[in-house]
């Protein structure tokens, strides 16, 4: 598909809108992923399991929805 290679995390999300793979809603979706997952891996010590549960529990939709919106992406082309 020639999107290019990413030099860095975020711009990977960059290339995704730019290229109509993903919309401005899933990459604010993104976005909150990845800051969970920096949350979970630097601050650990304070984590509420109720939060994560209920939080992973969200991720598990967000994560169906972002590979369907590839997999669109890929049938159109």
């Amino acid at each position: 598909m020639r999107l290019g290679v990413s030099a860095e995390e975020n711009d990977l999300f960059d290339k995704l809108i730019k290229h109509g793979v993903i919309g401005e809603k899933m990459l604010a979706t993104l976005k909150a992923m990845k800051g969970f997952r920096n949350f979970l891996v630097y601050e650990y010590e304070e984590v509420d399991d109720k939060l994560v549960f209920e939080t992973l529990l969200k991720l598990l939709i967000d994560s169906e929805r972002f590979m369907k919106a590839i997999l669109d992406f890929v049938k159109n082309r």
